[in-house]
Formats: structure tokens, C-alpha cells, sequence
């Protein structure tokens, strides 16, 4: 029944979430096991960023030996079991002691430890364990305190709106210092055991803590356990493959992708990240994708439901189901409001991929109309203002990039654009996935003008990319009115206060950026006028009003609308104010990462460095670790971020194009990153460095998550159900694959596919030709 052991050093995620569902007004504690060689056996948490920090260690005594720290064991410690509210330690502090240490995260206030000590020596041993407590309150609060209540000893103390209450269930000692604890002790005959437990309990009505620590502990622990195991057993996906390592790492992204989904039994809600350092209460997602919010994004839900879709596509699908409901207008017939800010265009495409998995026509019915709107939303005038078939971005936000330089309105050393006046061929190419995906689904439910609108969009947009690509395919950005990828060029820098003659002539027509920053704290100016000679040569004059200034942080920033061959004069109102100026020309010569979703290489036998190289035009660095954000020559000031939703996304689009050798090594290269962060510090991040590797931003972050289901797809292989899966074409691993799903297991390596059903009955398929596979009735 126990998934281990596993060493301090495997790469294991050690964060504890209760599975229950938390009610909006309950805090939830999420807890970091930390296994450091020169400090104890902590768990530790901010008490959902009710305290700076919390943490809970034991100190152990057994005759004439004191175990403090983790090198002071006689044998290292293992992890025998990890479940997502769940772990269990077992380790020889001593020659003649085994320890066991099981952690249940009951619900999202209660944590339970049950401990067991077994004397495997001849004698009768001595043994005593001190539970110490440490509390950075936030608030002034007295420390942690030992006290009675209801005739036991217990640690309480109090944080923010919190009380906190830590009791065993027998008698203690109270310890003051030098931490203060709990001692526990006890005589424990020749190869006998004894067990005892203990209970940290919160809340925020003090009057109830009493009330809590009264209540019986489980039982019957081990059927308790048991049960949770069975559990864990039956729903989750076991990937096996010829780096043990890597088997790990999988399971500790399902086990984290599924701390990240709660459920009342009715609906489903995920959140941006569950960690030990974080509040669900500002990281809670249930308001939907937040058109216009920060909160979360579509390429986050993308990301969850790749990590979750081979084992658990039903809960995709309710994941799905309520953001989409959020987004839906209250009342039936009531037009959906769709600001300029729509969410990044994933949305169909994740509903038809989670469809094939669940086959579920009714759930496509029930969203099929918003999901056509959104879509059919990039393509009117505003969001497409050259009406050529190919939308702009409206916000770098909507992008899902932590970061662009080139739409980064306020750096001062580039010459950066307003991200809605750039074309972006990675825009497009998600945008012709959503079109072929809404398509699909017109004609599966029988609305044959929407079928025809969607096919006339999509064969409109395709023809404009390849258009684009065919002249120039190096650059992934251009802009709408100019159709060219210039780079930037600084026309002036310097004061300026109410008019500016300048005689700059430009090498190639092209639209004008300002910067202005103001000398002192003034409002917004009224309004700018450009002169100059047009793309034809003809004097034109142009107004940028104060609605089309953007008001920055120190700054404002403008865009001419109209492109310049020759800038003669700037004048501003009012004028009684002084200004620096930074006068250019917009950079869009810069490679990104979104660009590479209109990569089709030509030589399956390429390797990624190749493949980008005659992509770009040159060699990006940093490839050791993914695909970073931004493709350079060279090594940037600032390191580059590896951005996993992205990659995923390049993935699947040359899996689609039958490019799966390619897909397996961008893959490889983001599980490298993800097994170090895991054997160092046990948990996940929500970046990656691209030149070190090293993990940023922050812990157990839904953007840190791996596309399991892009590995499946690598191999060729879909599960439906413990009783169905499919074999869907080229198996594209160099390593034989292993899944086992609720009694079924399925075996791909190279054209051989071996597939056993949990009655016994078998099945063997050799070639790339697709097939589906059924358990006999």
C-alpha cells in the first residue's frame, strides 16, 4: 500500500494542503515539511499569512542521547508515504530506535501528528520527545505560552485574528526553555512500541478553541490512512519511465496540481497557488478567468488541466465549467460583455481537447455560445484595426509573459511599442486553434452558419500569416499599419517644455513613440501635435489627445497613430510645464517565444538548437532549460524566464504537426529544472531562470505545473477510462513508457504498445496506426 520510501534527496514535493473544502471565511494552513541536515524535522507555514512565520519541531531523547538536528540520526530519516494532506517519516534516531512520524492535514485548521517510537533493543529504553513552537506573531501578541485548559497542557497562542492551541493526548510536561514546548515521556519494554498524538488547532472565535482540543482523535488511525492511500491509489496516474527520478517528479506535479483544486461537492474552483508562505484568501480563482483582472488567466487553467487531464478529466471539465459560467451574462438572453481585454485565446481549444477525453456533447452545448463569441471577438474593427485578418494583442497581461521589453512602456533603454499597435504571428496562430476548434464544434452541434463563419475567419487569418511568413518569417512582431519588423532608432532625447523643431528624417516610414517625464508632480497633458511629411511625402499633422496619453508610473507615454517619414516640429498643451523627452522609433525586431508557434521545421531529425537557428536567424542562449521568454544572441543583463504555459503551448503545436521528437526535447529540458527544485528544497516554483536553472517567483504556483498530457501525446497515448484508451500514432519517446490507471497498465516503446486490463484480459499493437482499445464486457 505505501508509495515509498524515498530519500531526503529524491525529488519529492513536501507540501501538506487539507483536501477539504475550505469556506470563504476559514483561513488555510498549508504546511512545508523542511529536511535540512543542520536543523530538525520542521514543519512550517505563515498560518495563511496570519503570521510571518510558524513552525512546529521535535526534540528527542532516548537513554543518554539527544537528537536535535536530521545529522544527528543514527539512520537518515525516509519518507514512506506522501499523499497531498499526508506524510509519514520513518527513521532510526538511534542504533536501537525506529521513529515513525505521520502528518495529517485534517482539515484547513487542524494539523494531527501521530508518533511512534519502537524499542528494537533487548532492555527497557527511556525515551521522551519535546515539541517545540516558535511564532513570529503578526501583531503584538504575547509569545507562546503554556497553560491548562480542559485539565490538559497545552501551547497557545495568538496571531492576527487567529487563536492557536497545540495538545496531546496524554499527559505532558511543559517546557519554557529554552523554546517552549511539550515534553512527552515515556518507559517502552524490549521490543514494544508506544504511540501517542497530538493536535495543532486554530481558530478565529477564541471562545471555541477549547471546544476543539476537546475533540477524540481518529479511532482507528490506520484504516483512517488506509483509506486515504486506496484513495490516492485509485485516482491518480502512475508514469513509469527509465529515469526513476523523473517517475517522482510526475507524481509530485499530479499531487500539486491537485492541491490547487477544491471542491464543495458542486462546484470547482482552483487557485493560483497553495503554499506555506501564501493566503488562499488573495490567491482564489472561483470569480472565474477575470476578464480584465489579474487574478488569474486562461494560459493558468490551460496549465492545470494539461497536468490533470490523463487521470482526472472530469474535474478538468468542472474546472472548466465554472470559469466559463463566470463569464456567461446573468440572465440567459442577455449579450456577454466582452471588454477589450479578452482572454488569451485558449479557451475552445482546451474545451475540445478536454471533450475528446470525456466525450461529453452536453458540456460543449452548454458553452459552445460564449466560447463562439469570445472568439469571434478578435476579429471586430477595434481589435483588429487594419481589418487584414490578423487581431492585436490589447494588453501585455492578456499575453500570459511575465515580461516583453519591447511592450515595456516604461524602460528607458529600448524602444518600446504599445503592445495593440504590433501584429503578433503567435497571436494568430492561437487564434487560428480557436477558429479550427469552434469550427469543430459548429458542426458536431449541427450550426452550420457558424461553421461556415468560423471555416471564412480562419481561411482569412491563415492566408494573412502565411502571407506574413512567407516574406518574412524571422520576425514574430510587425506593425498593423506598416507591415514591417524596423528596429528601434532614438530620434531625441532631451527638455522640452511647449515646442520643438526637429529635423529628423527616417530611414524607413514608421509610427513615433514618446516618452515624457515630467520635472514635477503635474497632471496629464491635453494634447500632443506631430508635424511632419507622411509615408508619401506630403506634410501631414496629426493630434494625440489626452485620452490616448497613457499616464505611467513617472511618466507619459504616446503613439502616433499615423507613420512618419520626416518629424518637423512637437508642440504640447498647456505649456507651462517642463518635460524630458524621449523621442524614437518603435523596436519590432526582437524574437520572443510566442513567435515559435508558426515553427514547422522541416527534418524531424533536427535538434531544437538547430531548428530555432534557422528559424531566428541565430542561436538563442539559454536552451538548457526551456524555451526562455525572450530569444537573444546573447546572455541578458536581467535573466530570462522560463515560462512553462508557453512551452507547453510550443509542445503541442509541434506535436500537432507531427514534430514529436522535437516536442520530447523541449519537454526533457523543463523537467530539469523542476527535479532540482524538488531535491533541494521540496517544492515547486513559479519560474525558472533560463541560464541557471534556478527557481523564482513564487512556491507551488499553478505556472509551475508539467504537461503531463503533452507526454502522453508524445508517446501517442490517450486514456479515457481505467477501460478505454488509444493508441493515437507515432510513439516519439526514446524510452519505453509505463502508465497504470486503476488496474490498467499500457506499455509503448518504440512501434510495440502492450495493453493489460484490470480483468485480466490483454491486447498488443504493433505500428503508428491509430487505435482504441476496450476492457471486454
Amino acid at each position: 500500500m505505501r508509495n515509498g520510501p524515498f530519500l531526503l534527496s529524491d525529488p519529492i514535493g513536501l507540501t501538506l494542503a487539507a483536501r477539504s473544502f475550505r469556506q470563504p471565511e476559514e483561513a488555510d494552513f498549508v504546511w512545508q515539511l523542511e529536511l535540512r541536515q543542520d536543523g530538525p524535522l520542521a514543519l512550517r507555514t505563515s498560518l495563511n499569512l496570519q503570521a510571518q512565520s510558524f513552525s512546529i519541531f521535535p526534540h528527542f531523547t532516548f537513554g543518554s542521547s539527544h537528537i536535535t538536528e536530521l545529522k544527528d540520526f543514527f539512520a537518515q530519516p525516509k519518507i514512506d508515504t506522501i499523499l497531498q494532506d499526508y506524510v509519514e517519516l520513518v527513521g532510526n534516531p538511534t542504533e536501537t530506535v525506529e521513529l515513525s512520524m505521520e502528518y495529517l492535514a485534517e482539515d484547513c485548521q487542524t494539523l494531527i501528528c501521530r508518533t511512534t517510537v519502537r524499542n528494537l533493543s533487548d532492555s527497557r529504553l527511556e525515551s521522551a520527545l519535546t515539541l517545540n513552537a516558535y511564532l513570529a506573531s503578526m501583531g503584538s501578541f504575547p509569545p507562546i505560552a503554556a497553560i491548562r485548559v480542559v485539565n490538559q497542557t497545552v501551547l497557545k497562542a495568538q496571531t492576527g485574528n487567529l487563536s492557536i492551541a497545540i495538545g496531546f493526548d496524554a499527559d505532558v510536561k511543559a517546557i519554557l526553555s529554552p523554546l517552549p514546548g511539550l515534553s512527552w515521556k515515556r518507559f517502552i519494554e524490549a521490543r514494544q512500541s508506544a504511540s501517542f498524538y497530538w493536535r495543532l488547532q486554530a481558530t478565529n472565535q477564541p471562545a471555541q478553541l477549547a471546544r476543539e482540543l476537546a475533540r477524540p482523535f481518529p479511532a482507528n488511525w490506520e484504516a483512517k490512512i488506509s483509506r486515504k492511500r486506496v484513495e490516492d491509489l485509485n485516482q491518480g496516474l502512475k508514469i513509469i519511465c527509465e529515469d526513476p527520478e523523473w517517475q517522482l517528479v510526475f507524481d509530485s506535479a499530479e499531487r500539486q496540481a491537485l492541491q490547487l483544486v477544491q471542491s464543495s461537492g458542486q462546484t470547482f474552483q482552483h487557485y493560483r497557488m497553495r503554499s506555506s508562505s501564501s493566503s488562499l484568501l488573495n490567491n482564489s480563482a472561483d470569480s472565474g478567468m477575470g476578464i480584465g483582472r489579474v487574478k488569474t488567466n486562461s494560459l493558468n487553467l490551460y496549465q492545470l488541466c494539461l497536468c490533470l487531464l490523463p487521470a482526472h478529466p472530469q474535474q478538468c471539465e468542472a474546472l472548466l465549467d465554472g470559469a466559463l459560467q463566470s463569464l456567461s451574462p446573468p440572465h440567459p438572453h442577455q449579450t456577454p460583455k466582452l471588454t477589450a481585454d479578452l482572454p488569451m485565446p485558449i479557451l475552445a481549444n482546451l474545451c475540445w481537447r478536454v471533450f475528446k477525453h470525456t466525450l461529453n456533447r452536453p458540456f460543449l452545448a452548454l458553452h459552445y455560445p460564449l466560447l463562439k463569441d469570445l472568439v469571434f471577438s478578435w476579429f471586430d474593427k477595434p481589435r483588429d484595426k487594419d481589418v487584414d485578418g490578423l487581431p492585436e494583442w490589447a494588453g501585455t497581461q492578456q499575453t500570459g509573459i511575465s515580461r516583453l521589453p519591447f511592450f515595456d512602456l516604461l524602460n528607458e533603454e529600448s524602444y518600446p511599442s504599445a503592445i495593440w499597435n504590433a501584429e503578433s504571428s503567435g497571436l494568430a496562430a492561437l487564434l487560428e486553434l480557436e477558429l479550427e476548434a469552434i469550427a469543430l464544434m459548429a458542426h458536431l452541434l449541427e450550426d452550420n452558419p457558424s461553421e461556415a463563419i468560423a471555416q471564412s475567419l480562419k481561411n482569412r487569418l491563415s492566408s494573412a500569416l502565411e502571407a506574413w511568413l512567407s516574406s518574412d518569417s524571422a520576425h514574430g512582431l510587425r506593425s498593423y499599419n506598416e507591415h514591417r519588423s524596423p528596429t528601434g532608432n532614438l530620434l531625441y532625447e532631451g527638455s522640452f517644455s511647449c515646442a520643438l523643431k526637429v529635423q529628423a528624417a527616417l530611414a524607413e516610414p514608421s509610427q513615433l513613440c514618446l516618452q515624457l517625464y515630467a520635472n514635477r508632480l503635474t497632471q496629464k497633458p491635453k494634447n500632443l501635435l506631430l508635424k511632419g511629411r507622411g509615408k508619401d511625402g506630403k506634410r501631414i499633422t496629426e493630434s494625440i489627445p489626452k485620452e490616448s496619453i497613457l499616464w505611467l508610473p513617472g511618466l507619459f507615454f504616446a503613439q502616433s497613430e499615423q507613420s512618419y517619414s520626416a518629424l518637423e516640429a512637437i508642440s504640447i498643451s498647456p505649456a507651462e510645464n517642463e518635460y524630458k523627452l524621449r523621442l524614437y522609433t518603435p523596436d519590432y525586431s526582437a524574437a520572443n517565444i510566442m513567435q515559435l508557434l508558426t515553427l514547422l521545421p522541416q527534418d524531424e531529425s533536427q535538434n531544437l538548437k538547430t531548428t530555432l537557428a534557422a528559424q531566428l536567424g541565430f542561436t538563442p542562449v539559454s536552451l538548457n532549460y526551456g524555451i526562455p521568454e525572450n530569444l537573444t544572441k546573447e546572455i541578458p543583463a536581467e535573466p530570462e524566464i522560463i515560462n512553462l504555459g508557453w512551452n507547453a503551448l510550443i509542445m503541442e503545436h509541434l506535436i500537432r504537426n507531427g514534430q514529436g521528437s522535437l516536442a520530447y526535447q523541449v519537454f526533457s529540458r523543463l523537467v530539469g529544472p523542476v527535479k532540482n527544485s524538488l531535491k533541494n528544497v521540496h517544492t515547486f516554483f513559479e519560474h525558472y531562470e533560463a541560464e541557471s536553472g534556478k527557481g523564482c517567483g513564487n512556491l507551488n504556483h499553478i505556472s509551475g505545473l508539467l504537461p503531463l498530457e503533452l507526454l502522453l501525446d508524445i508517446a501517442g497515448i490517450r486514456v479515457f477510462s481505467a477501460e478505454k484508451v488509444a493508441v493515437l500514432g507515432e510513439n516519439s519517446l526514446p524510452w519505453p513508457l509505463t502508465i497504470r490507471y486503476q488496474g490498467m497498465e499500457l506499455t509503448r516503446d518504440g512501434k510495440n504498445t502492450q495493453i493489460s486490463f484490470s480483468d485480466g484480459s490483454s491486447f498488443h499493437h504493433y505500428g503508428s496506426s491509430p487505435k482504441t482499445f476496450t476492457k471486454p464486457d
